[in-house]
């Protein structure tokens, strides 16, 4: 019982997180999976790759209601996708559990470092502009 209420609190999240962040809860499916319940890897994965359709599926219909899909982009993205998708399963399947963690893991930290330092670039860029020349703030001390 305790693993379906864990299952449930992953869900939310992770609902969430596709929605909000357009993550496909992927980030938080797995890591979530295979850290609180104990779940192998290579099964945390493919649950995850399951409810992803789902939740994609159904925050792709609140994009297009919202009008914020690209069809151009997706109609050469989508190909090239499945594709890679389908030997990724394959590929992930023959790896050992340990390594496939690891490059998950690495994979999101790679990710996360990239976002955390746009997201700095853009904050800063922004407060500089933001900052005419002459202000208290730049005043020597």
């Amino acid at each position: 019982m305790e693993d379906v209420l864990i299952a449930l609190v992953i869900g939310l999240v992770g609902g969430l997180a596709a929605g909000l962040l357009g993550i496909g809860g992927g980030a938080v499916f797995v890591p979530g999976l295979v850290i609180l319940i104990g779940t192998e890897q290579v099964v945390a994965q493919g649950v995850s790759l399951t409810v992803i359709i789902v939740t994609a599926a159904v925050a792709a219909f609140r994009h297009r209601h919202n009008r914020t899909i690209n069809y151009h982009v997706a109609r050469w993205t989508v190909v090239p996708a499945i594709a890679l998708a389908v030997a990724g399963a394959l590929v992930a399947n023959e790896i050992d559990g340990d390594i496939l963690r690891r490059i998950f893991g690495g994979m999101l930290l790679v990710v996360s470092a990239r976002m955390v330092y746009q997201t700095a670039r853009t904050w800063r860029a922004t407060n500089e502009a933001a900052t005419p020349l002459g202000s208290a703030g730049d005043s020597p001390r």
